[in-house]
Formats: C-alpha cells, structure tokens, sequence
C-alpha cells in the first residue's frame, strides 16, 4: 500500500508541474471539463479461501459488471481527473477438496454480487479527441447483495458483511471522445465468512473468502 500511495504522489507532483508548464508556454491545451458514459467489464474472480481442507484447490471463474460512469478532468497534455463509478459486479470462484470417507471430489463455488462504488484518480495523458490513455487508482466501497456457496449442487447463503472496502487500479484508453478501453485490477480488504455443515468426513466447515477480479471493460463516454 506504501508502495502505491508513493507512486500516486510521484505521478500526481509530475502531473502538476507539465500542466503548469504548459501554461506558461501558452500553447493550446486538449480540452478537459466534465462527461459521463456508460461501461461493461468481463473477467475473471480471484478468490483466496482460507480454513478449507487440506489439498483444497482453488481456481478462477467468472467476474462480469456492468455500470455508469462521471469524471471530471483538467486541461493539459497531462491532465487529472476523478471519476466516481457506480456498477452491478457478479464475482464467482470455485474450488475442489476430497472427502475423506468415500475418496469422492467435493466441488464448491461460492458466487457474490454486489454494489460498487468505485471513486478513482486518475493521471492522464493527450488529448481525448484523439487518444487519451490513463491510469487510475482509489478505494471501491461495495454493498454486497447476496452471496452464496454451492456445494455438490446443494446452495448455501453466506453470512456476510453488508459493506466491504476494496482497492481498484488499471489502465483506460479513450478514442475520439467517446469509445473507452479499461483493463482493471480489484480487491477487497475484508473476508466473506460463512460455516458450510455436514461435508462428509469433515463436519462443519468454516469458508472465508476474499474475492479479487481481474477484467477488462468496453464503454461509451458522451
């Protein structure tokens, strides 16, 4: 996290200094100003489990949102911007134990869908008329709808948190003003929890999840 803030600042003291030197060089700077559009992502859930059997595996399923988006910007060659979010996001990720009476695999896939607000900062770089790429990083606060786990076709409902906190970074490209390319990296701060009972051979069993995702988003900015 030091990591991240350090280069944040770094980025954000370099932005400043270009936008004001090209002010002071009087040249005429890419527009900036407020927009808003509208984006869907496809991905991949990350989940790391943990208190599962030993030899449980883990492994990615589908992540997918859909959602709107604002953003306020500066002028410059290298601008600032803000860019609030609010998104439907459905995140899944499944993994495999062995019962330790009969020897048979256990399949389990738990499923969160959730409300996302995302409020990203963003360092971007030419003219959106033309292309402007861009990366962004902030905190993404979710209120979690439902979240369930499913064990050899038998549904659970997890007790979850109501709201988590999370961490969203990436990279954006827009094109001629309005088509948006968005590659985005997210994780959450908290767990999921929950106590699966009656797996054989293993009684009750505590699940505690943190769901990240990887995806990659197509949007319209108007």
């Amino acid at each position: 996290m030091k990591y991240w803030l350090t280069m944040v600042a770094v980025c954000l003291v370099c932005a400043g200094t270009a936008v004001a030197q090209e002010a002071d060089a009087g040249e005429k700077e890419p527009a900036g100003g407020p927009a808003f559009g509208v984006k869907g992502w496809v991905g991949w859930g990350l989940p790391s489990y943990e208190n599962l059997p030993e030899g449980a595996q883990s492994e990615t399923a589908t992540s997918w949102a859909v959602g709107a988006f604002f953003t306020w910007s500066t002028k410059g060659v290298i601008s600032l911007g803000i860019q609030p979010e609010l998104m439907y996001v459905s995140e899944s990720g499944q993994n495999t134990f062995t019962a330790l009476l009969s020897g048979q695999p256990i399949m389990s896939e738990t499923k969160i869908n959730s409300l996302r607000l995302p409020v990203l900062f963003k360092l971007q770089f030419l003219d959106p008329l033309i292309v402007q790429p861009s990366i962004y990083v902030g905190p993404a606060f979710s209120y979690i709808m439902s979240a369930t786990n499913t064990i050899n076709g038998t549904e659970y409902d997890l007790d979850e948190s109501s709201f988590q906190v999370g961490f969203a970074a990436g990279i954006d490209v827009t094109v001629l003003s309005f088509l948006v390319v968005d590659l985005r990296y997210n994780t959450k701060f908290s767990s999921v929890e929950a106590v699966v009972q009656g797996i054989e051979g293993h009684g009750d069993v505590p699940v505690n999840l943190t769901m990240s995702s990887f995806k990659v988003g197509l949007g319209l900015r108007f």
